[in-house]
């Protein structure tokens, strides 16, 4: 291994570094003595592979390096886990939409069989206007948002139920692109401006 050089990525050369701090015959026999060492695991296959070279190095960068290597890894952790807080928030908000165009639907054709809105979200599962039981909604369904049952509502003249919205005031990533039946929905600050009207089919 003397004299070689690693044609590896910056990162992959402070791993070296650190590999070889940590066991002090990795650089010649390639025997990782750091007990279950990942990064030396990895950079003994890597080597046995062909895949890297590696020089020796001096010993005096060694507290550097960990620290180097620890903040790299770190700032890494931190990007992944920014990334993914987002899609969930993305996915949250595509949840949103669909449950709320469930409301919406189900409203309207409450609306639509007797002429009035319901009540309560509950008169969806089972119309108290009907002797049998007739369903426009198949459960009351969770706001992903704030992960409860409560939800906003907007009454009409006769009290009943013309919109469903969520009750929460975070700000909501999705500000355009939205279908055309959530047109209103574009450039709102707020998930709870994401009104959810179910209009009669003749008015809209």
């Amino acid at each position: 291994m003397n004299g070689f050089r690693k044609s590896c990525s910056p990162f992959d050369r402070l791993m070296e570094l650190l590999v070889i701090r940590l066991s002090p015959q990795a650089g010649k026999s390639l025997v990782i003595r750091a007990n279950g060492c990942l990064c030396g695991s990895i950079y003994v296959a890597m080597y046995k592979s062909g895949f890297c070279k590696y020089k020796q190095t001096q010993e005096g960068f060694t507290y550097l390096v960990v620290l180097l290597t620890i903040a790299i890894m770190g700032a890494g952790l931190a990007l992944t886990g920014t990334v993914w807080h987002t899609e969930v928030r993305r996915e949250k908000e595509t949840e949103l939409l669909f449950i709320g165009g469930e409301f919406r639907r189900a409203i309207k054709q409450y609306y639509q069989t007797g002429g009035q809105y319901p009540k309560r979200l509950e008169d969806l599962l089972k119309d108290p206007r009907q002797p049998a039981t007739v369903r426009y909604l198949r459960k009351i369904y969770p706001d992903p948002i704030t992960g409860k049952k409560d939800w906003g509502f907007a009454r009409g003249p006769d009290n009943g139920i013309i919109a469903v919205y969520s009750l929460s005031d975070n700000t909501p990533l999705k500000t355009a692109g939205f279908t055309l039946a959530d047109k209103d929905f574009e450039g709102k600050t707020k998930y709870s401006e994401w009104q959810f009207v179910a209009l009669p089919a003749t008015t809209k």
